[in-house]
């Protein structure tokens, strides 16, 4: 089935608007504008032109009953320690696609799909998009553990 990702729909989506922002910037940028969201998904996978997953996380965040105002999807070139990344973002939540504990190094490990509390927020460790949205027991094992983050 196909879709086609029009300007209306991005509008729907991001009523706000999406922006580039260029690394040398990005601190900055995201200080100004990004701040006052609660939760943050980080994807390994580059979202932008890839309508397929896109929709597969529009569809997460839908589940999870908040709003696309209260998200920043972001899709680091390099990955922040955890400092970085609760400093540049200050979210409550953090979802990780793709992304392992220690490359952000978190000071602790645990497996993915399991709610973990550290420094004032909760964290989620996860595979790719791409690989959950193929597997039907991934699938699962997110929604369960995002039901928990979320008292769902």
């Amino acid at each position: 089935m196909e879709h086609e990702l029009t300007p209306d729909l991005l509008s729907a989506w991001y009523p706000e608007g999406l922006y580039v922002i260029e690394e040398a910037h990005a601190r900055q940028a995201l200080k100004n504008n990004d701040r006052k969201k609660k939760y943050l998904f980080l994807s390994r996978e580059k979202l932008e032109g890839n309508q397929e997953l896109t929709t597969f996380l529009s569809g997460i965040i839908q589940a999870c009953k908040i709003s696309m105002d209260e998200v920043n999807i972001f899709t680091p070139e390099l990955v922040m320690d955890y400092r970085q990344i609760q400093e540049q973002f200050g979210p409550s939540f953090i979802l990780m696609f793709g992304i392992e504990t220690d490359e952000v190094d978190l000071p602790l490990v645990f497996p993915h799909f399991q709610l973990q509390p550290f420094n004032n927020a909760g964290w989620i460790s996860s595979p790719d998009l791409t690989i959950i949205r193929n597997d039907k027991t991934m699938k699962t094992k997110l929604w369960n553990s995002l039901k928990q983050a979320f008292s769902l």
